[in-house]
């Protein structure tokens, strides 16, 4: 579940929820005073418009459904939610119909409706306060951070909210170090995923000043230093190889992968972001990207070399599938919607194996980059600027084991011969 969604309030998600298997109102939005019947023509006219002849038909059946049974209230709906329990198209319909009946909301075409499924989520097994809780801790923790770190704490704490009510905790402030321990052990509990739920913790209770909560705080593990493990770069010679091989038109390559292979090598950037990026984002013209990170929200402005543009229109050009898609990268089944970012990875795991090269991830250009950048004297702050880090500490554990930087700091032993005292430990 994405969380930020729920705290939009202009978001559908926001307007209904689910608790002891029931579809609520979540707000205090006034409910229109027009009921589904009357306002049937626009409903249709306006799905005619958007959808295939198929959908249209479903949404019909379901719309004949609904206004036959004659009672208007989330009741209802919940009945006819759950009789489509096995058609989770149509109960997508369902969940459409209700918020337009209720609410004027005609969301369908950017999958808003479409994504409410409230059997899935943890979210929607707690109870109407824990929910409103996870709301509030939503809130707390986007003034700290910003991106994926908040959508996995928080699904973290929602999964611990559901552990304190399976043991009868209805109140934070009844946790106890026995409690903390159980759940770490019975659910065999990462010391990672332990020191999230902390961390929301935390930054919940500083917002709301609540002294209580922060000495519970101290009950939970304390957490790890990370320790600065020697990150093993990859080398010149390999990047070299892999560089060769990417350039090379007779390789066998289709045009997309050899693009993808190409930005990442050139630019560093992360799979989540490749997979995401929309024919907007790329200006050939101007050879240049623009990009909103998926994991900070940080706002990036990256030059493309030449080599770069071209592999890119070579793909749109000769290609890239002719379909109506904002997105620049399509997979190769255009039913799908986007490339997964894992996909992103696996095409770049091919691509080491055709080039003989044994790497495994896209990550590791990340850190090439970062080091080659390094090595030719460009300043961390250009550096943390590039790779979009929201915080240049973040930057030196990419380039923490800098070879060429390591190798300036080494001292020649040609001045110290073997019969020199430094030795008389090791004879």
């Amino acid at each position: 579940m994405i969380f930020f969604d729920i705290i939009n309030p202009e978001h559908p998600r926001y307007l209904i929820t689910m608790v002891n298997g029931n579809i609520v109102p979540k707000t205090k939005r006034p409910i229109s005073t027009v009921p589904l019947k009357d306002k049937i023509s626009r409903l249709l006219s306006y799905v005619e418009e958007n959808y295939r002849p198929r959908t249209v038909t479903n949404l019909k059946t379901v719309i004949k459904d609904i206004v036959n049974c004659g009672e208007r209230s989330f009741r209802s709906y919940t009945s006819f939610f759950n009789k489509y329990r096995k058609n989770k198209y149509y109960r997508s319909h369902v969940i459409f119909l209700l918020l337009f009946d209720f609410y004027d909301v005609l969301g369908m075409p950017d999958g808003s409706c479409k994504t409410i499924e409230f059997s899935s989520s943890t979210y929607y097994q707690l109870s109407w306060e824990h929910q409103l809780l996870i709301d509030d801790f939503t809130m707390c923790a986007a003034t700290h951070h910003i991106g994926s770190t908040i959508n996995t704490g928080i699904c973290n704490v929602t999964n611990f909210l559901h552990y304190l009510e399976r043991c009868g905790i209805n109140d934070l402030h009844d946790i106890t170090e026995t409690v903390i321990r159980e759940y770490h052990i019975n659910n065999k509990t990462h010391p990672m995923v332990l020191n999230r739920i902390k961390c929301r913790l935390k930054d919940y209770a500083e917002i709301h000043s609540d002294v209580k909560l922060q000495e519970i705080i101290k009950l939970f593990p304390p957490t790890k230093k990370k320790s600065n493990n020697v990150y093993l770069p990859m080398l010149e010679s390999e990047r070299s190889k892999l560089e060769t091989f990417l350039l090379d038109p007779s390789t066998k390559l289709i045009k997309r992968d050899r693009a993808i292979g190409i930005l990442i090598l050139y630019t560093g950037l992360r799979c989540s972001d490749v997979s995401k990026i929309k024919k907007t984002d790329v200006n050939l013209s101007t050879c240049d990207l623009h990009v909103v990170q998926q994991k900070t929200g940080t706002h990036i402005h990256i030059p493309l070399l030449p080599v770069v543009s071209n592999a890119i229109i070579d793909y749109v050009i000769n290609e890239r599938p002719k379909v109506d898609s904002s997105l620049l990268f399509l997979p190769k089944n255009i039913r799908s919607i986007k490339i997964p970012p894992r996909d992103i990875s696996v095409i770049m795991n091919n691509i080491y194996n055709k080039a003989g090269i044994e790497r495994r991830g896209a990550h590791i250009l990340r850190h090439n980059i970062a080091n080659k950048m390094i090595n030719e004297g460009v300043d961390i702050a250009t550096i943390s600027g590039i790779l979009g880090h929201s915080n240049i500490n973040m930057t030196e554990q990419y380039i923490s084991a800098n070879i060429e930087q390591l190798r300036a700091c080494a001292l020649s032993i040609s001045k110290f011969p073997i019969k020199s005292k430094l030795y008389e430990d090791y004879r």
